[in-house]
């Protein structure tokens, strides 16, 4: 009788090739996810060059102040604590050539992941200037956080946050934490 089929040798032998396969494929995409997170905090890190800079440049924080004739409504305290000087940010790093993305005016950076790249004071428990890196969801915002900080949510300079960057939050899923900010100041 002659029977076709395969023998227990044979299905082992394709099984391990799977298996490799698939190992190979999950780590590179723990690779490519490696690499966008370092790429993240290079975007972190350009706007604090630019802020800097800026600082060194103008002794004063860009947005927080007062241009004549610009029609701004900045207190010129070193916070980026009202409205106009959010946005006035991105215009002034800019203007002064320290930031150099593509975009105009007070349009919002986009960051590795295709989201926004924000600024606001006393954000997340942290009471100096801060970046805040929008809409990472809760695992890669613990990534970034162990990475470059010290991987607790509310301590330290990056604090993990929901999307109202209120008060810091944990990474868990059911918390929501979706987004990083970083103090730009040290605290």
């Amino acid at each position: 009788m002659n029977r076709k089929g395969f023998t227990l040798v044979e299905l082992a032998i394709v099984l391990v090739i799977i298996g490799v396969i698939l190992g190979g494929v999950i780590k590179g995409q723990e690779l490519v996810t490696n690499a966008k997170i370092k790429r993240l905090y290079r975007d972190f890190q350009q706007v604090e060059f630019a802020y800097f800079s800026y600082q060194d440049r103008y002794n004063a924080i860009a947005g927080d102040r007062i241009v004549s004739g610009d029609g701004g409504d900045s207190d010129e305290n070193g916070l980026l604590d009202v409205a106009n000087e959010t946005t006035e940010f991105w215009t002034d790093l800019r203007s002064s050539g320290f930031l150099k993305d593509g975009l105009t005016g007070a349009a919002l950076p986009q960051h590795a992941f295709d989201d926004d790249i924000t600024v606001g004071n006393s954000l997340v428990g942290l009471t100096t200037n801060v970046v805040c890196l929008a809409g990472l969801g809760y695992e890669l915002a613990e990534i970034f956080d162990a990475q470059f900080d010290d991987g607790t949510y509310n301590s330290g300079q990056v604090r993990g946050s929901n999307a109202d960057l209120d008060t810091a939050t944990d990474y868990l899923a059911t918390n929501g934490a979706t987004a990083v900010c970083i103090s730009l100041d040290g605290e």
